[in-house]
């Protein structure tokens, strides 16, 4: 094993350059400014989203509500600890990775594990919160998330178990035996991607099916179904990741920590889509009652669809439904019904509706 005692690590680039090629600590060709742009984008979105989610239900936050904040921190802090690296590896100097650097490169590893794992869990309980009427339902969450913990227990084990140094080894050590998060992890790499893209196209396909059954008009199964269907976008992001680590599987390939840049990238905006199609019914919510009902109100203040206090025409009272169907979670609304004579109100509908609950009125 080669001593690194007394070598200046900070000299030397992570790799030797292919031919044709020179080292440049300088200002070399990086990832990092697209990196930053589109990160940018997408967290202001997840953010603003996320906040819209948790102001509409400000008096009644579940821990829930938390995770799609936690979850853009931890991306966060995971796109700041790479875009030091965001480099060929022939242009990063090798004490930014190797030695105790190491353990910066392994945070990010695990960040990125946890964010993602979070993200799904999040998914998962939005689903749990409006679907969970029916058993079959129920099963399928649970087992979504089974799953999903078994993948995030099976990629920590697998960083802590191959990228730490046993005892009486250094960090320096372990990375001259290849035990670079960077390089050596590939192969886990590729497996977990799989495992990631099983678990999307899981999420996406879920919910299908029982709002297709819904008790909604035809428009409102298309608009609920459009809100999920945005989770396509997170697993085109986790195809692209697949198809560059399977890249960064090859033997003869070099340029791994540029490749890990990419899919670092990929992996950020599979996790806000995530955050965003999680947070949707809160947001939408938050639109609904504080900006387009205050947008009416100000527009129309002496004929007011929503003013509780108008009087009430002759036969008619008033029920108070909770409803807690995607676009109205944890919301209260007014439906008037008809009691004049010959009147009645019809049975609920035998199909399924999100609250579990029909509510037939009179035409």
């Amino acid at each position: 094993m080669a001593d690194l005692s007394g070598v200046d690590l900070c000299a030397l680039p992570l790799s030797m350059p292919p031919e044709g090629q020179i080292s440049n600590f300088v200002d070399p060709s990086s990832l990092a400014p697209i990196i930053v742009a589109v990160c940018a984008v997408i967290v202001t979105s997840a953010l603003l989203i996320t906040a819209g989610r948790l102001f509409a239900n400000w008096k009644q936050l579940a821990w829930s509500d938390y995770l799609p904040l936690t979850v853009t921190l931890l991306t966060a802090a995971m796109t700041l600890l790479e875009l030091r690296i965001a480099r060929h590896p022939w242009d990063i100097r090798a004490c930014w990775v190797l030695g105790d650097a190491m353990k910066v490169v392994l945070a990010r590893s695990l960040l990125g594990i946890t964010a993602t794992f979070l993200s799904k869990v999040s998914i998962f309980l939005l689903f749990h919160q409006i679907f969970a009427i029916e058993r079959r339902m129920q099963i399928s969450i649970w087992a979504g998330l089974t799953a999903t913990f078994l993948v995030f227990a099976a990629s920590v084990g697998y960083q802590l178990h191959h990228f730490t140094p046993i005892p009486g080894t250094t960090w320096n050590e372990l990375a001259l035996s290849g035990g670079n998060p960077l390089e050596g992890s590939t192969a886990w790499a590729v497996v977990s991607s799989v495992l990631n893209l099983m678990l999307e196209l899981y999420v996406f396909l879920l919910p299908l099916p029982t709002i297709a059954t819904l008790s909604w008009s035809t428009r409102k199964r298309l608009k609920a179904s459009a809100v999920f269907s945005t989770g396509l976008l997170a697993v085109v992001a986790t195809v692209l990741s697949f198809v560059y680590r399977l890249k960064m599987a090859e033997e003869d390939f070099v340029d791994k920590t540029w490749n890990a840049a990419v899919v670092l990238l990929c992996l950020s905006a599979e996790v806000h889509i995530t955050i965003i199609v999680s947070s949707m019914p809160g947001f939408s919510k938050f639109v609904r009652v504080y900006v387009v009902r205050k947008t009416r109100a100000s527009n129309n203040p002496t004929n007011n669809q929503y003013d509780k206090n108008r009087p009430r025409t002759k036969g008619e009272r008033r029920l108070e439904l909770s409803d807690s169907w995607l676009f109205k979670s944890n919301a209260t609304v007014e439906v008037s019904a008809d009691t004049t004579p010959g009147c009645s109100i019809r049975p609920p509908s035998k199909r399924p509706s999100l609250s579990g609950t029909g509510l037939g009125l009179c035409s």
